[in-house]
């Protein structure tokens, strides 16, 4: 496993340094409304024009003076805000900046205007709206639909994953970043998470539609208990997403009256017509009519609970794979039991009493009704046999993968390695190190990990398990990776295993005791949830040669569980609120040859001075901390570096970045 340094010179800032807001600060009126195009930011932003502006915020694009790059910067059109309203956006928008997806508009820095007025930077993205395709060129050919909201559906089950409810899905929320709906390359990017719901969250719904226009969503296509104004939560989304794949497949959203309170009152009670119906006869796959029907179910109970299950759905119609094992996970639909089914019973029986032949035609419907389908691990199309057989020389292994459909891909020799497809018959050096990467199908039933003996792979990577492989699908999605705590279980077996990556994986504390005897020496919790606790408590951990904490919170500890370690070589803790001091702990680790702590505003030129006593670290990356120009080149010379630092050098001195290139030119 070849350690992957993914830390950028973007100048993002960091948003856990709460001297972002001043809360002591005095509080006002904003006096306008609307910013001077020309004007400055946090002499950070140059307005350069007004380029959107609805019942609550207005968008501007804007140049980000020092890195000249485009983005696009949101404020409110609203001139108070309450302190608690104000703290409460500091909070929130510290979570929305920490979603990190393809699919989402990236949030890159916010702050307060004069203290006052919020604001939120973000990626300028180009493109058109679904509401403007759909506008100009009407509905959809089902293939593309399908592609658009697959990678729709991965994008918003991701924010789902990090407890983020989007409440206003929308066509015009989405875009499209190609232009053109014949494309082969559309790709989606959700618009809009919202600085007015960070500001105003608790506002009953309703009220909210009649104060401010649409804060929270809009009639055609809001959820029914978002139209009451109860509590929502990412089921709301998917009944919204339900209403936009209803537009795009027949031309018009499920309800629409002549009013907003119509259109609202029908979300209560109207149930929709068939996809069939309301596109004036166009034919569609019976499992897309079913799982649009599911997903505008009044009840949210009664709806498909994940987004990230509507994306397999997807998948399997438009790969003419639905009703094939590996997909019955993902392809069912579920419905919610009848919590009345004992009465239900009692009246059929009363039925019975009073009429015998209807009787009869209850008991023959209830006896030739499918039984409950068998639990997935005794279900004769996924086969529980060991996948391997090793030759009789003892000079090749054999994997028999199943040969419908790839699960992943194996790699092994040296970088980059052979790389082949985990489908079929698949032959090896029997003494090979093997590093298997699972796609996101072989992940719908996790318990194939079952299906390789104790030492047939050295190293499991999940991370991408999300992306479905462009060489054999027309398409390219990239998910947070469904694998969850309880499914990690299936790995502890693998006791010849040495690596295994979890980034961006569903995976807490528990996941981690259920393969805390393995006898790792590198893991790459990046992204997840653990904590130090977690980390510390595996039995491994002080023989780690190799860990990547990144973006985790309390990475000090992290530092401090692992101090004195001997075996560790290669650490991360990027983005993980180190400081000076941390700094000084990690010095006692004597064999480090690699470190990353870029993204630790706290780490001064004094923590860097701390590690001149690191006499075999290599390579170092500390870009986006608080190291000043001409002390941190004198303290990089007194290290053992033979490659060159990786630092921001905005604002540096022209002749300091010329000594610091000659010192460390780049490798050809």
């Amino acid at each position: 496993m070849t350690p992957n340094d993914e830390t950028n010179n973007s100048g993002e800032v960091d948003f856990n340094d709460e001297r972002t807001l001043d809360a002591s600060a005095p509080r006002g009126s904003f006096p306008d409304a609307f910013l001077s195009i020309g004007s400055m930011v946090e002499g950070k932003y140059r307005l350069m024009d007004s380029i959107g502006e609805g019942g609550m915020g207005v968008v501007y694009k804007v140049e980000q003076v020092l890195l000249n790059r485009q983005m696009a910067l949101k404020t409110l059109t609203g001139n108070e805000f309450s302190e608690s309203s104000i703290k409460r956006f500091h909070a929130e928008a510290k979570l929305l900046a920490k979603l990190d997806h393809p699919g989402l508009v990236k949030v890159r820095d916010f702050g307060f205007i004069d203290n006052v007025k919020p604001f939120l930077v973000m990626d300028f993205v180009q493109g058109r709206t679904l509401s403007s395709v759909l506008k100009t060129s009407g509905v959809m050919p089902l293939d593309l639909s399908i592609k658009i909201f697959v990678e729709l559906c991965f994008a918003l089950g991701y924010a789902h994953s990090h407890n983020i409810v989007h409440r206003d899905i929308k066509p015009s929320n989405i875009m499209l970043t190609t232009p053109g709906i014949d494309s082969e390359n559309e790709h989606v990017k959700v618009l809009d998470f919202g600085i007015a719901k960070l500001l105003h969250r608790g506002l009953n719904e309703t009220d909210s539609l009649t104060r401010t226009g649409e804060i929270f969503g809009s009639p055609f296509y809001m959820s029914p208990e978002q139209c009451l104004g109860k509590p929502v939560d990412h089921r709301s989304d998917i009944y919204s997403m339900g209403c936009v794949m209803f537009e795009v497949l027949t031309g018009a959203p499920p309800f629409s009256g002549e009013t907003s309170i119509a259109t609202i009152m029908k979300h209560q009670s109207e149930m929709p017509l068939s996809l069939k119906e309301a596109s004036m006869g166009r034919e569609f796959p019976e499992e897309v009519e079913k799982l649009v029907a599911n997903m505008l179910e009044k009840d949210p109970d009664k709806r498909i609970q994940s987004l990230l299950d509507v994306a397999q759905i997807l998948i399997s119609i438009q790969k003419g794979l639905t009703g094939t094992a590996i997909l019955n996970k993902a392809v069912a639909v579920p419905e919610k039991k009848d919590s009345n089914l004992h009465n239900k019973y009692l009246l059929y029986a009363t039925a019975a009493l009073l009429a015998g032949v209807l009787g009869m035609l209850v008991l023959v419907y209830f006896n030739q009704r499918p039984s409950e389908p068998r639990p997935i691990e005794s279900t004769p199309d996924l086969p529980s046999t060991v996948w391997t057989t090793v030759s009789k020389d003892g000079q090749t292994k054999t994997f028999n993968f199943p040969k419908e459909f790839p699960l992943g891909e194996v790699t092994y020799g040296m970088h980059p390695g052979t790389r082949l497809l985990a489908q079929g018959v698949v032959v090896v050096p029997a003494k090979a190190q093997l590093l298997f990467k699972p796609n996101n199908l072989f992940l719908s039933h996790p318990q194939f990990i079952r299906n390789f003996r104790a030492d047939d792979i050295s190293y499991m990577d999940f991370k991408d398990a999300g992306i479905t492989d462009a060489a054999h699908y027309s398409y390219k999605i990239v998910a947070r990776v469904p694998l969850t705590d309880d499914e990690l279980i299936y790995c502890n077996h693998l006791t010849g295993l040495s690596g295994i990556g979890l980034k961006n994986c569903k995976i807490t504390d528990a996941g981690l005791a259920n393969i805390k005897g393995l006898n790792l020496t590198e893991l790459n919790v990046d992204g997840t949830d653990v904590t130090w606790k977690g980390l510390s408590s595996m039995d491994c951990f002080k023989r780690l040669k190799y860990l990547r904490a990144c973006h985790l919170r309390d990475g000090g500890k992290i530092a401090k569980a692992l101090a004195g370690s001997e075996a560790i070589q290669y650490l991360s803790l990027t983005g993980s609120d180190l400081g000076d001091e941390d700094l000084k702990v990690i010095t006692t680790m004597p064999n480090l040859v690699e470190l990353n702590v870029g993204y630790n505003m706290r780490i001064t030129d004094k923590g860097l001075k701390y590690l001149t006593k690191l006499k075999h670290l290599k390579a170092i990356s500390i870009d986006s901390t608080s190291i000043t120009p001409a002390p941190a080149m004198a303290i990089f010379k007194q290290m053992h570096l033979t490659s060159r630092p990786r630092v921001t050098t905005l604002g540096w001195p022209p002749e300091l970045i010329e000594e610091w290139s000659k010192t460390w030119p780049e490798r050809e």
